[in-house]
C-alpha cells in the first residue's frame, strides 16, 4: 500500500501545471466526434451509439486523471510488465472468431476490446524506457537492435491478426521518437526502402490477404469493379465529402450508403454536414494539438519524457493522415479509426492514455514540487 501511495504525487495545486490548450483542443475534437457520430447512426440506432462514446469518454478521463496523478518516475520500472502482458494479450486473441477479416477483438458482453489498441502504447511504452536506459545513444548498433527489437514483436504478433492499420501506427510512433532521438537519416530512409520492398515482394507474390490486395488496388485504381466493397465505399465516401461544399449539404445523407460511417469514415459525415469550413476547424484543432506535443517534447530534459511526446506525436500524425487520407483517395483503405473523432471505446480510450502521459511528463517539468523529487 506504501509503495501505491508513492505512485501518487499530485495536489490540486498542481492543475496549473496542466497544459489546457492541449486538452481542451481534445475535448474539442471529442464533442465534435460524438455530435457526428450521433448525426451518422439516429436514424438506424437513435442515441445508442452516441450514448456508448460518452460512456467511453467518461472512462477516459477517469483514467488520465490517475495517469496525470502518477509519479511517472516511479511506474517506469513497471512498464516491462505491462509491455510482456500485452503480448500475450496479442497472442490470445488470435485464437479468437474471425471479425472483419481478422482476429483481434475480444468480446466482453456488449463491448469489444482490441488489444492491438494496448500494443501502441506498450511499444510507445517500452521504447521510450529503452531510450532513457541506452541515454539516447540510438546510433550505436547494439542499442539500435535493442530499441527495433522490442518494438518490432508485438508489430509482428499484430500482423498474424493481421492487423495493417495499428502495426503502420506503431510503425510511426518508433519512427519519431528515433528519429527526435537523432538516429541517422541513412538508418531511417533504409528502413523505408526495406519496408517499400516488402510490400512489393508481398503484392507480387500473393502473400498479403485478399481485401488488404483490394484496398491497395482500390487506393491505386487498379480495380475497373466499382462494385468492389473498397472502391464503393471510397466513392461514396468523396462524394459525401463533395457534396457538403462549404459550409455543409443543405440536405446530407450520401455518408448514410458508407457501411459502418461513424468508424473510420466517420471524416465523411462531418465533411458532408459541415463542409470545407467544418473539416478545416477540425485539421485546426489537430494542428493545435501536434503542436503543443512539439512544444512539450522540445521543452523536456530526460528522454523518457521527450520519446513520450515525440511518440504521441507520430501516433497522432499518422493516423489523422491516414484515416482522412483514405478517405479522400490520396491514401489506400485501412482500419485506422480518426483520433478522438471516429466511434470506438478502444481507440478513445487508449488514444486519451496518451495524451495523459504527455499532460503527465509536461506537468512534472512545470511544477517547482515535482522537480525537487
Amino acid at each position: 500500500m506504501n509503495q501505491l501511495k508513492k505512485m501518487f504525487h499530485f495536489r490540486w495545486k498542481d492543475l496549473l501545471y496542466i497544459d489546457y490548450v492541449l486538452l481542451i483542443s481534445v475535448m474539442a475534437m471529442i464533442a465534435f466526434g460524438i455530435y457526428n457520430i450521433f448525426i451518422s447512426t439516429r436514424a438506424k440506432y437513435g442515441t445508442h451509439y452516441a450514448k456508448m462514446q460518452l460512456i467511453f469518454l467518461a472512462v477516459s478521463l477517469v483514467i488520465v486523471f490517475i495517469i496525470i496523478a502518477l509519479d511517472y518516475k516511479r511506474v517506469i520500472p513497471l512498464i516491462p510488465y505491462f509491455y510482456w502482458f500485452v503480448n500475450l494479450l496479442l497472442i490470445a486473441v488470435l485464437f479468437t472468431d474471425s471479425r472483419y477479416g481478422a482476429t483481434g477483438w475480444f468480446q466482453l458482453g456488449p463491448i469489444s476490446v482490441q488489444p492491438s489498441e494496448l500494443a501502441k502504447l506498450s511499444i510507445l511504452l517500452i521504447t521510450s524506457k529503452n531510450m532513457q536506459d541506452i541515454r539516447g545513444k540510438i546510433n550505436e548498433p547494439k542499442n539500435f537492435f535493442k530499441v527495433v527489437g522490442y518494438a518490432l514483436l508485438p508489430m509482428v504478433i499484430m500482423m498474424l491478426q493481421p492487423e495493417m492499420g495499428l502495426t503502420m501506427v506503431s510503425f510511426f510512433i518508433v519512427l519519431s521518437i528515433v528519429f527526435v532521438m537523432g538516429l541517422k537519416l541513412r538508418v531511417i530512409f533504409g528502413g523505408f526502402a526495406l519496408l517499400f520492398s516488402a510490400i512489393v515482394i508481398a503484392l507480387s507474390g500473393n502473400i498479403i490477404p485478399a481485401y488488404w490486395r483490394s484496398r491497395i488496388y482500390a487506393f491505386l485504381s487498379l480495380s475497373n469493379d466499382s462494385s468492389t466493397y473498397d472502391t464503393f465505399q471510397l466513392d461514396t465516401a468523396r462524394i459525401s465529402i463533395g457534396s457538403g461544399q462549404l459550409f455543409g449539404a443543405e440536405s446530407p445523407g450520401y455518408y448514410n450508403w458508407i457501411p459502418v460511417n461513424y468508424t473510420d469514415f466517420i471524416f465523411a459525415v462531418l465533411g458532408e454536414n459541415f463542409g470545407f469550413v467544418g473539416a478545416m476547424g477540425l485539421l485546426f484543432a489537430y494542428a493545435i494539438v501536434l503542436w503543443r506535443l512539439i512544444v512539450i517534447s522540445r521543452k523536456t530534459q530526460d528522454e523518457f519524457s521527450k520519446s513520450i511526446a515525440a511518440g504521441v506525436f507520430g501516433l497522432l500524425l499518422f493516423s489523422v493522415l491516414q484515416n482522412i487520407g483514405m478517405t479522400i483517395g490520396i491514401m489506400p483503405i485501412s482500419g485506422i479509426t480518426l483520433p478522438f473523432v471516429s466511434y470506438g471505446g478502444s481507440s478513445l480510450v487508449t488514444n486519451m492514455m496518451a495524451i495523459g502521459m504527455v499532460l503527465n511528463v509536461n506537468r512534472h517539468r512545470r511544477s517547482p514540487r515535482a522537480a525537487l523529487r
